[in-house]
């Protein structure tokens, strides 16, 4: 999948030890932006003004979003390669609200703090 290659060449560009655990942190990344995005254009179809619309703290996915992170941090042995995926041209690429909520969602994992 195209997209997925084009995530997987960025992730090369974080400050990231390869290991065996590599291929778990792309997939558990390419889930996280799956889940945003599909809750976001979910609520687009539906109509739901921004002011109403959620997408990392939705409740069908929110404890998902955290284990996903808390995965990261196991991982990765902390909030570092986090915020470097925070800050990534794949998550610069939701609105400023649902980078909030993501923020949110990990609250409290190791020393990530919203």
């Amino acid at each position: 999948m195209i997209i997925e290659e084009n995530m997987i060449e960025r992730l090369r560009g974080l400050d990231l030890t390869v290991t065996d655990e590599t291929d778990d942190l792309v997939r558990l990344v390419f889930e996280l932006l799956t889940l945003g995005r599909t809750r976001v254009l979910a609520d687009i179809e539906a109509n739901v003004s921004e002011e109403d619309r959620t997408s990392f703290l939705h409740p069908d996915i929110k404890d998902r979003v955290t284990a996903i992170g808390q995965r990261i941090h196991d991982l990765t042995g902390g909030t570092d390669i986090m915020r470097q995926l925070f800050e990534s041209h794949e998550l610069q690429s939701f609105p400023g609200s649902d980078r909030q909520e993501l923020e949110w969602a990990w609250d409290g994992i190791g020393d990530w703090q919203a």
